[in-house]
């Protein structure tokens, strides 16, 4: 016999609710087995009590079940993820199911590894006939999502064309097609008149592309799903892995998860031990412990805490606190305060904000500092021949290593430094020179402190010197004094003379720079040898 909800007791349902009953109930009678199973219910003076929050049940406490008309199930299956959708009026029959078993006592109390439990092995295997009547997809365990549908029938199957569709079913039969649907993924709620449905689409299978359309959320639990969209709203779950291929996009990678993210003006929140390739501009990264690796010419704001960052050739970084490892070759442009740079070696890189470290490594780098924002001074680790590190306007640095080049390019300049060719710019005033065994090259009109500190050996080309106040220092190793008669540096030269020192060897060479020729001429200590030098800056001489 054909049954409606006047066959029942209903509880807590609204005049729409009844009408989706007597739907489902309509639909159901097509299938013998579904008719079958409903009647008994009905013979067992079952109550249905009406619910919107998806928690389908059946309560034999109160001989009860609880349903919801509007929650359809999508049908797992392993490596795939969603196969299929099956309608809400079959989660009415499954729960039938439990309430006609005849051993659900028992059934509810033995594990299944399958099912979870005999009573849901039970009431899926009699859904399943019904399913097969009615052409929905059939369930191998008790998994599943939640889909909302407006239609109590509607579900997916496959066409004549072998292609998975939406369909529902009116009250005498009628099929009408309500959209398309992609396998190892489920929309948020079912179609109506085309599409794959709306609200949040979750991809749960592996190796799938979709292209929800813009302004939509997409949840991604597979892995190697790729999407294609703009402005939509991601999310990759914990552990799993997705390339995304858009502009303007929001996304979050849970703990563990991983994505390639191609396109400009991205959004991303990354956690603890996720990690990212991010290729674009106008990128927007925010987390803490994460790993972030950059193509080329790309550029990114981050922040957060803690977070590795690879770089290549043409990279633009904002960021704090971070390990930024830079690509052998690459030049970079990095703004920021205590981060950590490493250089790989034959490598260009720009530094704003002050107080990061740099490392460098091989040969062949450039390291430009620019002022100190943050307050703090940078340090340049292995300075070495063949490296450069160059300090604009008001920068304080340290460099550490040794035989490599280090030029001042502007005022007020502070490096503290030993065993380095520093070259200084023309006319720079404000500069102090902190440490040994460097040799100085100064441009004209140079003024500034040189020394072990910033009270001693103070520097200048413009003013006329007293023997006190010329840079006055004794070399450890030959004891040479360099002076100056007191007359006006433009019209006096300044000599320098090396005096033989006991144990010294004859032979041994001493360099004498030429500042305006920036040449070298050498003394031997076999002699006692005045050399003339025409300069406006003195120099230490090592």
């Amino acid at each position: 016999m054909a049954h409606t909800a006047a066959d029942y007791t209903i509880t807590n349902a609204t005049a729409a609710d009844i009408n989706a009953l007597n739907l489902a109930l309509s639909y159901l009678d097509r299938s013998p087995k579904g008719n079958a199973v409903m009647q008994q219910v009905a013979d067992k003076n079952v109550t249905i009590n009406i619910v919107h929050d998806g928690s389908d049940s059946y309560r034999s406490s109160t001989n009860t079940i609880n349903w919801d008309p509007n929650s359809a199930l999508t049908v797992l299956t392993s490596g795939v993820g969603s196969v299929g959708v099956q309608s809400a009026a079959l989660g009415l029959a499954h729960e039938g199911a439990h309430a006609i078993d005849p051993n659900l006592a028992s059934n509810s109390a033995t594990p299944d590894p399958q099912y979870g439990d005999l009573a849901e092995k039970y009431a899926v295997e009699q859904e399943n006939i019904i399913a097969s009547d009615l052409g929905e997809p059939q369930r191998f365990n008790h998994g599943g999502n939640l889909v909302e549908e407006n239609n109590s029938t509607e579900h997916t199957t496959v066409n004549n064309a072998g292609s998975m569709i939406w369909v529902q079913s009116d009250s005498v039969g009628n099929i009408t097609v309500q959209g398309t649907f992609e396998l190892g993924t489920y929309p948020a709620t079912a179609p109506v008149g085309g599409g794959t449905g709306t609200g949040t689409e979750t991809v749960d299978g592996s190796d799938i592309t979709v292209s929800p359309g813009p302004h939509r959320a997409v949840i991604i639990e597979g892995n190697n799903d790729t999407v294609i969209d703009d402005n939509a709203a991601i999310s990759v779950a914990p552990g799993s892995f997705a390339t995304i291929i858009g502009g303007a996009d929001t996304v979050n990678v849970g703990a563990g998860g991983s994505l390639t993210l191609t396109g400009n003006n991205n959004s991303l929140t990354l956690t603890a031990t996720s990690a990212a390739n991010l290729t674009g501009t106008d990128e927007t990264v925010s987390g803490s412990g994460a790993t972030v690796t950059l193509g080329t010419n790309s550029s990114a704001t981050f922040s957060g805490s803690g977070n590795t960052i690879n770089a290549a050739n043409g990279d633009v970084i904002t960021e704090n606190n971070a390990i930024i490892n830079v690509a052998q070759g690459a030049s970079v442009t990095i703004t920021g305060t205590g981060d950590t740079i490493v250089a790989a070696g034959n490598n260009a890189i720009s530094l704003f904000g002050g107080g990061d470290t740099v490392n460098l490594n091989g040969t062949g780098n450039y390291v430009g500092l620019n002022g100190n924002g943050s307050g703090a001074a940078y340090t340049v680790n292995g300075d070495v021949a063949g490296d450069t590190v160059l300090l604009n306007a008001n920068t304080t640095a340290t460099v550490t290593g040794a035989g490599g080049a280090v030029d001042l390019w502007g005022n007020g300049d502070v490096v503290t430094t030993s065993n380095q060719t520093i070259y200084t710019t023309d006319h720079a005033t404000g500069e102090a020179i902190i440490g040994s065994g460097d040799i100085i090259n100064s441009g004209t009109g140079f003024a500034g402190f040189v020394g072990s500190n910033l009270r001693t050996n103070y520097v200048t080309g413009s003013q006329r010197p007293s023997r006190h106040r010329i840079w006055r220092q004794r070399d450890s190793r030959c004891g040479r004094e360099q002076f100056s008669r007191k007359l006006p540096l433009h019209q006096q030269s300044h000599f320098s003379r090396c005096r033989r020192q006991p144990g010294q060897r004859d032979g041994d060479r001493v360099a004498v720079l030429n500042m305006s020729k920036r040449s070298e001429s050498y003394a031997t200590t076999s002699q006692t040898r005045y050399v003339r030098l025409q300069f406006r800056t003195t120099t230490r001489c090592y």
